[in-house]
Parts: structure tokens; sequence; C-alpha cells
């Protein structure tokens, strides 16, 4: 453990930022050459992201900024229903709190920003999982893998199905805790994988 202490204080910082910092803006990059709003007419509203996902990210905050009786049951659901499940698939995120930094219509545009963070995170744990010391790994080739994972077909694939992401990027930090070195702490590798599982699990 001291070890691996010595060795993160010691190892360059600059593959992490690389790492987050890739995949975001490849992401960010995308949309502005699409001319996607608010940087031109075209929208990210596809598919069943426009048709379901945008109503229930909507729903999200309303339930919670303004009407917290329907978390559990709501009228607006066909001719009434529960709506645990809903949340439980769809919402429970914790970045989709992000959402509320986005009134009115300008939630499409955090629900991009969205994307673009997911990707990058997938990048940075990636990097994160790669830089323990066992691995020998040099930086540059660190960076590479790590971005290439936050770049992998899956994400670009499945970007507009954002609640799918969360998995992805919460995997490295899922296998770091095996090592007994991970970025989880230092209380045993069951404990910490423990931990990593039951938050992929919820979101």
């Amino acid at each position: 453990m001291r070890y691996s202490s010595r060795h993160h204080r010691t190892s360059p910082r600059w593959p992490l930022v690389w790492s987050f910092a890739v995949p975001f803006l490849f992401i960010i990059g995308y949309f502005a050459v699409q001319r996607v709003w608010p940087l031109g007419n075209q929208s990210v509203m596809t598919v069943d992201l426009g048709q379901q996902y945008i109503d229930f990210f909507a729903y999200f905050k309303k339930t919670l900024l303004a009407h917290p009786e329907t978390f559990f049951y709501s009228f607006s659901k066909g001719l009434g229903g529960e709506m645990i499940g809903t949340f439980a698939y769809y919402l429970l995120s914790p970045l989709n709190f992000l959402l509320f930094l986005f009134p009115g219509t300008s939630l499409s545009v955090g629900i991009w920003l969205l994307m673009a963070l997911k990707l990058g995170l997938a990048g940075l744990f990636a990097c994160v999982y790669l830089r323990q010391p066992e691995r020998h790994l040099a930086p540059a080739v660190q960076a590479a893998l790590a971005v290439s994972y936050g770049l992998c077909a899956y994400l670009i694939v499945n970007h507009y199905n954002v609640m799918w992401l969360d998995g992805v990027y919460l995997l490295p930090l899922l296998w770091s805790p095996w090592n007994g070195s991970g970025p989880l702490g230092e209380s045993g590798p069951i404990r910490c994988c423990w931990r990593s599982l039951s938050s992929s699990t919820i979101t």
C-alpha cells in the first residue's frame, strides 16, 4: 500500500487530464460540427432520446422541484401507475442532477453535455485503473488505452442512450479494488468492490 501511495504521488498527472479531455472534447466537437442547438438548428433529440428519455428527464426535474409526491406514483403514466421502476432504470444517476442547471428548452443542451461528461469519465476512470503500479504502463500508454476506452464503439454508438453509459464509466472502478490499490480507499478489495458494484447497479 505504501508503494502504491508513493507511485501515485510521483506519476505524472497529464494522462488523467488527457484521458478525460479527449473523449469529452471529441463529442463536443462532433456536436459543434453537426451544428447541434444552440450552435445550430440541429437537435440531439432523435430516436428514443427525443421520443421517450427527454420526457423522463423533464419529469425528474418536475418531481424533485415541485411535485415530490409523484416520485412513487403518478397519474401521468397512462391511467396511473407506479414510478419507482422508471426512476430506478432511467433516472438514478447522480449526474442527472446537473440537468437542474438547464431550465426549460435548454434541457437538451444539458443532456448532450451529460453525454460528453460520461464519455470523459469513462476515459478518466480507465486511466485511474491503468495507473495501478503493478501494470507497469508508461504514461503515454495509459493515456492511449484510456482514450480508446472512452471512445470505444459501444459508447459512440449508444451515446444517445444516456442511462446505458453509467455502467461503462464505472466499470474500471469496479475492477480496481481487486488489485488492493484501487482509488476507492484501503478498506479491503471486497468492501471497495461492493461499493463500486452497488453504485454501478443503482445508476
